[in-house]
C-alpha cells in the first residue's frame, strides 16, 4: 500500500535513515484514490522526502461515475498525474445486456457483491437513456462508453476488463472512435439528469 509505504519512509527519514526509505520504493507509482486532500497528501509527502511522485491514479471512471471530475481531474492536470480509468464499462452494465435480461452471464452475477455498487437509484434509467443515444447514432453502448472514457482530456488511459476475444476486439476498436459534438452534447444532458448515479 503506497500510502503505508510512504509513511514507513517518512518516520525513517526522520530517523535519519534516507537511504532505508528511499530502498522501500519503486521508481514511479500509480496510487489509487479518492479524496482531494490525500492526493494533496501525498504529492507533498513525495516531494518532502525527495522520492518520486505518483505519475498516475486508477480510479473508476465511467459515464455512471465521473465523479474523478469533482476537483480530482484539474489537480491531476496541474500535478501532471494522469488517469487511469478502470471499469469504464461500469461492471459490464453499460453495455446494455442486463437491461435485457438482469441474469445473464457476467460479472454483476459472478460477482455480486462487487455489483452493489451499480444497484443504486436511477442506475437502470441512466444506463437505458446511454444505451437508447448509442443506438440512435448507430453507435453499441460498449463503443459509446468507451469511446467516451478515451476521448477525456484528463484521462491517460482505460483499464478493460474483457472476459472473451469477441468483447477484446469490440473494445480495441472502441479506442480509436471519436463521439460527434453532438453525442456528447447528449451525454452531458443525460449527466444533468442522472448524475453519478454509481459513484
Amino acid at each position: 500500500d503506497l500510502a503505508f509505504t510512504l509513511v514507513a519512509s517518512h518516520l525513517l527519514m526522520e530517523r535519519g535513515q534516507a537511504d532505508w526509505a528511499r530502498a522501500l520504493l519503486i521508481t514511479s507509482v500509480c496510487v489509487k484514490l479518492a479524496a482531494v486532500p490525500l492526493f494533496f497528501w501525498l504529492l507533498r509527502l513525495a516531494d518532502e522526502l525527495g522520492l518520486p511522485r505518483p505519475v498516475s491514479v486508477q480510479n473508476a471512471y465511467n459515464l455512471t461515475n465521473r465523479s474523478w471530475e469533482n476537483g480530482l481531474a484539474e489537480i491531476g492536470y496541474r500535478e501532471k498525474v494522469s488517469l487511469l480509468a478502470y471499469s469504464p464499462l461500469a461492471f459490464g452494465i453499460l453495455c446494455g445486456k442486463y437491461l435485457e435480461n438482469p441474469h445473464d452471464a457476467g460479472r454483476v452475477n459472478l460477482f455480486a457483491a462487487f455489483a452493489q455498487r451499480y444497484q443504486k437509484p436511477n442506475m437502470a434509467k441512466a444506463v437505458t437513456a446511454y444505451v437508447d443515444l448509442a443506438r440512435q447514432h448507430g453507435l453499441t453502448p460498449t463503443q459509446l462508453a468507451l469511446a467516451f472514457v478515451h476521448g477525456r482530456w484528463c484521462v491517460g488511459g482505460t483499464l478493460l476488463g474483457a472476459t472473451s476475444l469477441v468483447q477484446l476486439q469490440e473494445d480495441i476498436a472502441a479506442a480509436s472512435m471519436e463521439l460527434s459534438p453532438e453525442v456528447l452534447q447528449s451525454i452531458e444532458q443525460i449527466h444533468l439528469l442522472y448524475p453519478n448515479p454509481a459513484p
